[in-house]
């Protein structure tokens, strides 16, 4: 940005002295012909009238000369000016498209996006406007006094639904009553105002965008309309990816619940993932592992059995250590579903055991992934405990002491440890 502004300075400051050369120099030589040939000449006839004219002629070419130099300094001027005000603007929409592409929900695009046109424009306030059950809704501030204030708008009033209903951007709009409600709730006073709405790529509105006053006083002007309009834009396209990326995790999110249903009632038993899920989550808790951890392993709970086959259920069993393709086959089939890749090595290892006998690859020890190694612990509880399992063997106190007893060849003695404590806690409240 600044070595275009140089050249395009340097451009200016060439066509300045071309000028001057080509307007000065005819002049100067038109002048010196006159005073050193022509006039003398004149003098010895008496034409004095024509003496006259003559000089007339030459000061009125000296004066539109000047003039001339004088206007084209002017309008080089404003080029300058135009350049510096482009380049400004230009960098403001930069930086308005870096905060943009940096910010990693709704929340953090719409505050981005508020501050950018904030410094962008000068402007006292701007508030970034969403639709909601028909009308709009403020989604986020700056500049305003009231920060976080909830205000919504019906369809069509203000100058933010005004902006919807008609579809452009307009600036020093005229502020209805509806803005001054705005503007008390918000901590600020309107004099001069723009509204741009804010149209996604498929045409659906996105939100609206409303700017409030320049901190000098100034009424807004095109270029601030442009910038606005182009920062708009910009907020527009990121709204409506987040929109689309919260819709496709909301998806994603539904649908290991859904096969885990749909798994449970066709081959197990129901409620056999939902209690893996607790009693996992509940280890998890217990050894104090981090949230990024737990989304894993809740999503492994729900798809650890999508590998299953057609076998009757009292065919499978954890504890007996039979070959099951299940684990891999699992695996394999989440590892091809890109939002769900990061449970692929708990799947896969849920059915290892500690002392080397389990599978599909025989794993030992801290071999097998931590989540697996919860996984196990808590599908094999849910197994032998719950009575709706065909393959229930104990009951709650003789699970505790069979796991005392195993002394970590099956299942890692930390997890049985942190489990154990959970299981009696449970009991006692």
């Amino acid at each position: 940005m600044e070595r275009l502004e140089q050249d395009i300075a340097a451009a200016i400051k060439r066509a300045r002295l071309t000028h001057m050369w080509i307007s000065i120099v005819p002049l100067g030589v038109l002048a010196y012909l006159l005073g050193v040939h022509i006039f003398p000449i004149l003098q010895e006839q008496r034409a004095d009238l024509l003496i006259f004219c003559l000089m007339a002629v030459l000061a009125l070419t000296a004066f539109l000369t000047l003039l001339g130099y004088g206007v084209t300094r002017q309008e080089a001027e404003h080029v300058t000016n135009v350049v510096r005000e482009t380049r400004q603007a230009l960098f403001h929409i930069l930086a308005a498209c870096k905060d943009v592409a940096t910010a990693g929900s709704m929340d953090a695009i719409v505050d981005r996006i508020a501050a950018g046109t904030c410094r962008a424009l000068k402007a006292r306030a701007t508030v970034v406007w969403v639709p909601s059950d028909g009308g709009l809704c403020v989604a986020g501030t700056a500049g305003a006094r009231e920060q976080g204030v909830k205000i919504s708008l019906e369809a069509g009033r203000g100058m933010a639904g005004r902006a919807v209903t008609a579809g452009r951007p307009a600036r020093n709009v005229t502020l209805s009553k509806a803005d001054k409600l705005v503007d008390d709730a918000l901590g600020i006073h309107t004099l001069h105002a723009i509204a741009v709405p804010m149209t996604g790529p498929d045409g659906s509105c996105a939100g609206v965008l409303t700017v409030h006053d320049r901190r000098d006083g100034a009424r807004f002007s095109l270029s601030d309309l442009d910038i606005a309009t182009a920062i708009g834009q910009i907020g527009a396209v990121a709204i409506s990816s987040a929109r689309s990326q919260a819709q496709q995790q909301q998806a994603c999110s539904m649908f290991p619940a859904l096969i885990s249903r749909v798994i449970d009632d066709a081959y197990l038993w129901p409620g056999h993932s939902p209690n893996v899920e607790r009693h996992a989550l509940a280890i998890a808790e217990e050894l104090r592992l981090g949230e990024t951890f737990r989304e894993s392993l809740r999503l492994a709970c729900r798809l650890h059995d999508i590998g299953l086959d057609a076998r009757p259920s009292q065919e499978r069993s954890l504890s007996d250590g039979s070959p099951d393709a299940h684990p891999s086959r699992g695996a394999d089939m989440v590892a091809s579903m890109e939002p769900w890749g990061h449970c692929v090595a708990f799947i896969r290892t849920h059915h290892e055991r500690m002392d080397g006998r389990g599978y599909p690859n025989g794993l030992s020890g801290y071999d097998i992934p931590l989540g697996g190694r919860i996984l196990a612990m808590a599908e094999w509880w849910d197994e032998m405990t719950n009575p709706a399992s065909p393959l229930r063997r104990f009951s709650e106190a003789e699970a505790l002491e069979f796991l005392e007893k195993d002394g970590g060849s099956t299942f890692d003695p930390p997890i049985v440890h942190a489990f154990r404590d959970v299981m009696i806690r449970q009991a006692n409240e």
